[in-house]
């Protein structure tokens, strides 16, 4: 509430305790929302840039997540594949076979797809609500990845 009272401060406004308090509510989701897209990182991921190496961020993962990283880490089929490819489309070709190791190294390297996807649905949408806006059923057009 400090900062908010300062910024209103210096600018010489004044405004009702009710509306500080849905300020501060408001900043406060907005704050709670952002942890949650964006959780605190402690580890390096260091497996994940590049699972071959010494990483010293193993401890974070789980049994099973370090039983399947020592197998990817040990198999030269694999790392050649990891030194010819993109580092994204190495792990997304393993989503099969070491699923959870997979998904957290998609999530850590591509963190904005969902929300871009999304949001680009809902640009399409309006656009084509404004340009077929006669009809009742926009799906038709929708393309669909």
């Amino acid at each position: 509430m400090t900062k908010v009272t300062n910024i209103l401060e210096n600018y010489s406004v004044t405004l009702d305790q009710k509306v500080k308090k849905h300020i501060l509510e408001h900043l406060s989701g907005i704050q709670k929302t952002f942890s949650e897209y964006f959780p605190s990182q402690t580890d390096n991921f260091s497996c994940v840039k590049n699972p071959f190496a010494e990483s010293s961020d193993a401890e974070t993962l789980s049994i099973k997540e370090k039983e399947n990283l020592i197998d990817i880490s040990t198999d030269t089929i694999l790392e050649t594949t990891f030194r010819q490819i993109e580092i994204v489309t190495f792990w997304i070709q393993l989503l099969d076979e070491y699923l959870k190791n997979s998904e957290r190294a998609v999530k850590v390297l591509m963190p904005f797809l969902t929300t871009y996807l999304c949001e680009r649905s809902f640009s399409l949408y309006i656009v084509i609500k404004t340009k077929y806006r006669n009809k009742l059923d926009a799906e038709d057009v929708m393309p669909y990845d």
